[in-house]
């Protein structure tokens, strides 16, 4: 689940469109019923849509791609199970896992940073 919290749901608006998917079950509705829904900028839930579908966590339900879902046969449809699972049972347990993944991910150790010096020791 980690690699999906840093590189894919590294968002809350990510985590918020996937749950919204989710609960939908195979109900796939276009880009701007969601962001009504989530109360998200058009261009905010575009991007979400876009790297969630890259992804193959999301996929269309429409033949011209305007409704979206959860890609069952994706790759992340088991993760997104239990991703969700924990959202509904502790969100706040998985809010502190998608903190700790992001600083994990944003880690650089301080002699390999432009500019800086070691630490002495």
């Amino acid at each position: 689940m980690s690699l999906l919290l840093t590189e894919i749901v590294n968002s809350f608006e990510k985590l918020d469109l996937v749950v919204y998917l989710h609960r939908l079950g195979y109900t796939a509705p276009p880009a701007s019923t969601i962001g009504t829904h989530l109360a998200l900028a058009p261009k905010v839930v575009a991007e979400a849509l876009a790297g969630l579908y890259r992804a193959g966590v999301i996929g269309t339900r429409k033949q011209d791609g305007g409704g979206w879902s959860i890609d069952r046969a994706g790759p992340w449809s088991d993760t997104i199970d239990v991703l969700v699972a924990l959202y509904e049972v502790d969100r706040a347990a998985l809010l502190d896992l998608m903190r700790h993944s992001a600083f994990d991910a944003a880690r650089i150790p301080w002699s390999a940073r432009p500019g800086k010096r070691s630490l002495p020791s």
